[in-house]
């Protein structure tokens, strides 16, 4: 379920801030696991899939641990 969710959600750059916002707020024994997956996710193209430097990605991670 997880990767099929990551697949659709990861098609364009405003659903890839909502996977990140979801992924990052998960209430679950596996939370930390899937934020440290996020975080080491490999290259795609030019750039990683979760960029800190992009202040979306930035933004819905923070809201995500914040909540």
């Amino acid at each position: 379920m997880h990767a099929r969710v990551k697949a659709e959600w990861s098609s364009h750059p405003d659903t890839i801030e909502t996977y990140i916002g979801v992924v990052s707020s998960i209430d679950h024994d596996r939370a930390a696991k899937y934020i440290r997956e996020l975080l080491n996710e490999p290259a795609n193209a030019s750039q990683r899939f979760f960029n800190v430097a992009l202040a979306g990605h930035a933004r819905s991670i923070v809201q995500g641990w914040a909540k």
